[in-house]
């Protein structure tokens, strides 16, 4: 008889970026949770770390996904992908003068609120 020394098979989702709406500071996000497959014909236990189910609310910032595919043999595999929270932008009504005129000139700019 032959050992089983192969890990299963996991492909994570590509990397995310979600934007929160207006005032608020977390974001809506979905994913596929990634399905394995392992060389015996049975199916691999799949666990996710931290512990989510899509879809989540994640608050602005960076986060790691990690899913690990473990087989009735405990040969384990790991896939990893990330996700970003951003807030929204905003348009301002910025005023400049110039220094040659003193006129008020106006800019709309890009920014990120604080």
């Amino acid at each position: 008889m032959c050992a089983d020394i192969t890990a299963p098979v996991i492909v994570c989702p590509a990397s995310i970026e979600a934007e929160t709406a207006k005032d608020e500071s977390v974001g809506h996000v979905e994913w596929r949770v990634p399905a394995a497959v392992d060389n015996s014909g049975f199916q691999p236990t799949v666990t996710v770390i931290p512990a989510l189910v899509p879809p989540v609310l994640l608050p602005i910032g960076n986060h790691t996904i990690t899913y690990t595919a473990e087989d009735s043999n405990k040969n384990k595999a790991r896939c990893t992908f990330a996700i970003t929270v951003r807030g929204p932008t905003c348009q301002m009504l910025a005023r400049f003068y110039t220094r040659e005129n003193m006129r008020m000139q106006m800019f709309n700019v890009q920014s990120k609120p604080t």
